[in-house]
C-alpha cells in the first residue's frame, strides 16, 4: 500500500519521495507535528546548513574552519532558512542535492575529473525528482556555469585555436550534465 502510494505520487507536482527518510523518526516517536519538524530539520535542514558551509569553505579559502563553523551559525540563525521547514515544507530535501551539485562543481570548476559530470547531472535529477519546480534552479545551475565558461573563455584567450578547444570541451561537458540531468527525471 505504502510503495503502492509512494509510486503513485512520483508524477504529481509534489510527491511522497522526500518524507521516506523521515519514517523512522515518526514511526518511533509518533505522528506529531513536532515530530516531522525535528526529523525534518534534523536530516535536510542540518544537512543544508553543513553544505552551505562547504561551499564557503570553498569560496573563501582562508581559515576554512571559522569560515565554515561561522556560515553554518549565519545559515542556521537566519529565519527565512527556517521557514519553509517550520510550515512542513520538505523543498529544502531538493536543495541539498542542488547544493551538493555546487559543492560537487566547485571542487574543479574545469570538469577535469570524470565522476564530476555523472554526480552533478545525478544530483540535478533527483533534486527534480524531490520536487518539480526545483528544475528551474537546475536551468539555473547550468545557466550559471555556462556563463562562467564564457567568462574564462575571454579572460583566458590566449590563441583563437586553442581558446575554442577549450570552450568546446567545457560545452560537451555542459551539455553532458544536462544530458544525465533529463535522463534522470524521465
Amino acid at each position: 500500500m505504502l510503495f503502492r502510494s509512494l509510486l503513485g505520487s512520483l508524477s504529481q507536482q509534489k510527491n511522497y519521495l522526500v518524507t521516506l527518510p523521515l519514517i523512522p523518526f515518526i514511526y518511533i516517536f509518533g505522528e506529531a507535528r513536532i515530530v516531522y519538524i525535528l526529523s525534518l530539520t534534523l536530516i535536510y535542514l542540518l544537512p543544508f546548513s553543513l553544505l552551505v558551509g562547504a561551499i564557503a569553505t570553498k569560496l573563501i579559502p582562508l581559515h576554512s574552519q571559522w569560515v565554515f563553523w561561522s556560515t553554518v551559525i549565519i545559515t542556521l540563525l537566519i529565519p527565512i532558512t527556517w521557514s519553509p521547514t517550520l510550515r512542513g515544507y520538505p523543498d529544502i530535501g531538493a536543495s541539498l542535492f542542488i547544493l551538493l551539485a555546487i559543492l560537487m562543481y566547485l571542487k574543479n570548476i574545469k570538469l577535469t575529473s570524470w565522476w564530476q559530470i555523472p554526480v552533478i547531472g545525478l544530483c540535478l535529477g533527483i533534486s527534480i525528482i524531490f520536487r518539480r519546480h526545483f528544475a528551474y534552479s537546475a536551468i539555473a545551475f547550468l545557466t550559471a556555469i555556462s556563463c562562467q565558461a564564457l567568462v574564462n573563455f575571454f579572460t583566458t584567450f590566449k590563441s583563437l585555436k586553442t581558446s575554442l578547444k577549450k570552450l568546446l570541451e567545457i560545452g560537451i561537458k555542459i551539455t553532458l550534465i544536462s544530458l544525465t540531468r533529463s535522463e534522470e527525471h524521465t
